[in-house]
């Protein structure tokens, strides 16, 4: 994978759930890695709606250094942007590299 590709920077965060005083999970996510070299791309967009409700969903691609860290409970902060994991792929099959599919929470 060439280095130069990898322009982007996205944390990796996983969710801890952690109880309240009455006793009610609340989520939280927390950091498993900053400042990841990446290379995200947007790759399609969906709109439509639900009664009066609009659901909107994006899909994009994000390309980073393989590791077997990248879960579909896991997801990625790209700015202000959530990117949740959908599926990893090994794309070369030598575990070099891995493109990973995402869906952008809106």
């Amino acid at each position: 994978m060439r280095a130069g590709r990898l322009r982007h920077r996205v944390t990796l965060q996983q969710e801890n759930a952690t109880a309240d005083a009455s006793g009610q999970l609340i989520p939280d996510w927390k950091a498993v890695k900053k400042n990841l070299h990446a290379w995200v791309r947007e790759v399609a967009g969906q709109e439509g709606r639900r009664g009066l409700q609009v659901d909107a969903t994006t899909t994009h691609l994000v390309d980073v250094r393989y590791s077997t860290t990248y879960t579909p409970q896991r997801r990625f902060l790209w700015g202000t942007r959530i990117l949740n994991i959908v599926k990893t792929l090994d794309t070369t099959g030598l575990a070099r590299e891995q493109t990973i599919e995402c869906r952008e929470a809106v």
